[in-house]
């Protein structure tokens, strides 16, 4: 809930950010999983204003083809807000 997120607050310095699949094991890229925008805009609503980072999530690809892929879904994630001011 906003009240659990509020609390973490003052010792968040900073999220990075990955992708979120229910009982699937490993990491995917921001946007590639099913709940991390939910999780992102719970957290911005929270009040959340620190930096986000984006990580490489698989040594077996280029780290910039990883860092590329997280960059889209955050454009993803921002689009999705975008609209849903509108």
């Amino acid at each position: 809930s906003d009240c659990d997120i509020r609390s973490l607050l003052p010792w968040l310095d900073a999220v990075n950010l990955g992708g979120v699949t229910p009982r699937a094991s490993g990491v995917r890229a921001f946007g590639e999983g099913q709940l991390e925008f939910e999780m992102l805009a719970a957290l911005l609503d929270a009040g959340y204003s620190g930096p986000l980072g984006i990580t490489s999530f698989d040594a077996s690809i280029d780290a910039s083809e990883c860092l590329s892929r997280g960059l889209d879904g955050l454009t993803r994630f921002r689009r999705s807000i975008e609209t849903s001011e509108n």
